[in-house]
């Protein structure tokens, strides 16, 4: 009897574990496919002269060289020669580092929505992310972006976390210091770290800590870079880079700050930004400004909230960087914007799809949502495919030269 009731309770117990671990399905096949897509599009080259710098810089680090080219990336170089300690190409090892990061940027999307809005929306944004067309292409390529992506994502994840733990804040600083250590761009990040750290100023010992540990991260890479550059030369080349920066930025190029010249910048932006998500983001932008303003009234009174804030801070910052700062050519300089945008819109349209306004039915919604996500990943897969079977410029410039030449 004891013997059959204790069965039955282990019967019922596994029965009730499988039912939690359930939930678990839809992002552990999103993240398995995106993983077996990444690994099977992966290009076979170094697809970009930055790509060749990083390769470069695996076996002789030296800014001035630029192997990297400045700011010098040393973080992103680190975990290249990590990924090297394991396998022997340079090249492959650039490439599965990009995978690699690409896939659990994928699994911190979905925690960080999550932790957001819920379940639904997590899915949904991993889901979103993980498809864009340009997300995939850089998680196949030998560039620091992806790699870069990943962080951003979880230290916004920690950071968030803490307004619930303080350790969490200590993580966070000391996540947020690595980050910029990959791309010295995500300095912008520092306005949520303040959101944060702001949420805490009753606690003073514990913000203390927190920026110390996060001036500590940062010297953990600051300081080898500058000793092996040497501190005039490595200012003196980040002043370079920056000017040149500066100078090069598709509104400078224009003329100069005018109503004129942003306007065609915004007109550039918006045109790279769709091409890095398909035609599919402008139903997905329409969806969403339904939603906000179907529930605009419910929206204003939450205008507060510690997560519109953040998500408002993130897009903000990183739109206003690439408008002012980039020339506009490229989509992976958007890459950092589109998990803050992925989180607004699947918010909107798992919200809608729970309560449709009249004028659209839930069907209609969904079978729109539906077309585009695979006109999306449609996309997305067509443009990994090209990518994997070409040849990219550097090796036919190389291919040339040998050719004609040698």
């Amino acid at each position: 009897m004891g013997r059959n009731r204790a069965r039955g309770d282990w019967m019922h117990f596994n029965r009730e574990e499988l039912k939690g671990f359930s939930c678990y399905y839809p992002i552990l096949l999103i993240v398995i496919i995106s993983f077996i897509l990444r690994m099977y599009l992966r290009s076979n080259y170094l697809d970009d002269w930055d790509s060749i710098q990083f390769a470069l810089a695996i076996d002789d680090y030296s800014i001035v060289a630029h192997q990297p080219h400045p700011p010098g990336y040393p973080v992103y170089i680190f975990l290249a020669r990590l990924i090297h300690l394991a396998i022997p190409s340079v090249t492959d090892s650039l490439i599965y580092l990009s995978i690699l990061f690409g896939t659990l940027s994928v699994i911190a999307i979905y925690l960080l929505a999550k932790k957001f809005f819920g379940e639904s929306v997590g899915v949904m944004a991993a889901l979103m992310l993980s498809f864009t067309p340009a997300h995939l292409k850089f998680s196949d390529v030998a560039m620091s972006d992806i790699v870069s992506l990943f962080f951003i994502i979880f230290t916004v994840y920690l950071l968030y976390n803490s307004t619930f733990s303080r350790e969490y804040l200590y993580l966070g600083s000391i996540s947020l210091g690595i980050t910029i250590g990959i791309r010295q761009t995500d300095v912008l990040l520092i306005p949520i770290y303040l959101i944060f750290l702001f949420a805490r100023r009753n606690d003073l010992r514990t913000c203390i800590l927190s920026i110390v540990l996060f001036f500590i991260s940062i010297c953990t890479w600051l300081f080898p870079t500058i000793l092996d550059t040497g501190l005039n030369t490595f200012v003196e080349m980040q002043r370079i880079q920056g000017t040149y920066a500066a100078n090069s930025s598709t509104l400078n190029l224009l003329g100069g700050l005018s109503l004129g010249n942003l306007a065609e910048t915004l007109r550039q932006f918006v045109i790279l930004l769709i091409s890095g998500w398909s035609i599919s983001l402008l139903p997905f932008f329409a969806i969403t400004v339904l939603y906000f303003v179907y529930n605009r009234h419910k929206i204003l009174k939450k205008c507060m909230d510690v997560r519109l804030l953040t998500l408002a801070c993130w897009i903000l910052a990183y739109v206003s960087f690439s408008i002012f700062c980039y020339q506009l050519y490229i989509v992976r300089y958007l890459l950092p914007i589109f998990p803050a945008l992925a989180i607004v819109i699947s918010y909107a349209l798992v919200k809608l799809i729970l309560s449709p306004p009249k004028i659209l039915s839930r069907s209609l919604l969904a079978a729109i949502i539906i077309a585009c996500l695979v006109i999306m990943g449609s996309q997305a897969v067509a443009n990994g495919y090209l990518l994997h079977i070409s040849k990219p410029a550097p090796v036919l410039a190389s291919d040339y030269i040998k050719e004609h030449f040698l």
